[in-house]
């Protein structure tokens, strides 16, 4: 199984999970923490482990992109919510005199 594929059965994709929460905690505590310790940490085998990553630079190819990830997903909701700021902010602005309503600024 490729470290970027999703698995279908909702076993899997648990202990897949499990696998990269408990890998983020441990690298977090110690960059060499080995196979055996995160899969332990998980609550997996080794050989579950590796069912899912064929080693240690698949296990961190996935958790980089992972990372990506969330990061994209919570820079595009920052994203949105400075538009509509600023959507708000130009509205005001468009009314008569250019300034916003009840405030006398702009």
């Amino acid at each position: 199984m490729s470290s970027f594929s999703t698995p279908h059965r909702s076993d899997a994709r648990r202990n897949r999970e499990r696998i990269l929460v408990a890998a983020a905690e441990a690298l977090a505590e110690d960059p060499s923490a080995g196979l055996e310790r995160i899969a332990r940490r998980a609550g997996v085998s080794r050989p579950t482990l590796y069912a899912h990553f064929a080693g240690r630079e698949a296990l961190l190819d996935a958790l980089t992109a992972r990372s990506v990830t969330e990061m994209t997903a919570a820079l595009r909701a920052a994203s949105r919510i400075r538009v509509r700021r600023m959507r708000r902010w130009s509205a005001c602005c468009a009314r008569p005199g250019g300034r916003s309503a009840g405030t006398g600024a702009w």
